[in-house]
């Protein structure tokens, strides 16, 4: 008789426990990881780790925060390479304009009219004099496009790219005023493509990164 009493109990006992466990493991299976938390506080599950060995699948509170804290980075680097990828290109943008600059003014020497206007101390294309005052105002203006190779690279973002998007937008609409009254093929070819190198320049620093989204240069 004492044997058959006992029985139920155990059996009882033993459907208590699989209820129990069962619920936990419902709760938690819909849960998420602030219901993990509270579990948790309220002794049932000890601690986000055992919670954790419970549900395989479930992520504890401290993984999720450093998968944000990563994809933050990830992005942050993205966009630091996005950024300093452009610097690159716009400085490039830079040289090859001033290659295609120094190339039309050496190929005017090969002209008999520039050759003769030279020696005469004047250019070809006007009645400018070749004197000091010339040089040293030509000067100033090549100057600009010059320093914007290295300043490319160094300049903060915001300054970086309003500087590009102006000196580029101003170069261009002086090359093609300097073309108004030009009947030689390669320089009006030259001044085209000089043209298309300043807009590209002006369009890239134009989509360039927010500020608050670019490394700042130290």
């Amino acid at each position: 008789m004492e044997t058959c009493e006992v029985a139920p109990q155990e059996v009882k006992l033993s459907s208590t426990t699989h209820g129990m466990v069962g619920t936990m493991l419902s709760r938690t299976r819909a849960g998420s990881a602030g219901e993990l938390r509270q579990l948790a506080n309220a002794g049932r599950v000890r601690g986000l780790a055992a919670a954790h060995r419970l549900l395989p699948g479930a992520e504890t509170l401290d993984q999720s925060r450093w998968k944000l804290r990563r994809r933050r980075e990830d992005d942050s680097k993205q966009a630091g390479l996005s950024y300093r990828g452009r610097c690159e290109l716009v400085s490039t943008l830079w040289i090859t304009a001033l290659l295609v600059f120094a190339y039309v003014d050496i190929f005017g020497f090969y002209r008999a009219d520039a050759l003769d206007a030279a020696l005469d101390g004047r250019l070809a294309a006007g009645q400018f004099t070749v004197d000091q005052m010339f040089l040293s105002l030509t000067l100033i203006y090549i100057l600009p496009p010059i320093l914007m190779v290295v300043l490319s690279l160094v300049l903060k973002p915001r300054v970086n790219r309003i500087t590009n998007i102006v000196v580029s937008v101003l170069y261009a609409v002086s090359i093609a005023v300097s073309c108004i009254g030009e009947a030689w093929v390669y320089y009006i070819l030259g001044s085209v493509i000089e043209v298309i190198l300043l807009l590209a320049i002006a369009r890239v620093a134009w989509r360039w990164p927010p500020p608050h989204s670019a490394p700042s240069q130290s």
